[in-house]
């Protein structure tokens, strides 16, 4: 759900030598993520599935807080969609 958004916001509000760039950048982090994913699922460092779906949640809300600590201080072109 996430990636949708990035990719408005990269075509939006990114310079045009910036915009595919962008779009690698997010494909990288959603690369990362699942890469995370991945390796906390095979070190078996939680017994409980439910606790690994708890833990998972977490680290979302954790980077929701970071985006939007980071968001605040972000400026936005204005876009005429015409």
């Amino acid at each position: 759900m996430s990636l949708v958004t990035l990719y408005e916001f990269a075509f939006t509000q990114a310079p045009l030598s910036m915009k595919s760039f962008l779009s690698a950048a997010n494909i990288c982090a959603a690369a990362v993520g699942n890469l995370i994913v991945v390796f906390f699922s095979k070190i078996g460092l939680f017994e409980n599935q439910g606790h690994e779906f708890l833990f998972y949640a977490v680290l979302m809300v954790l980077d929701m807080i970071l985006l939007m600590a980071m968001s605040t201080k972000y400026k936005y072109k204005c876009v005429s969609t015409q």
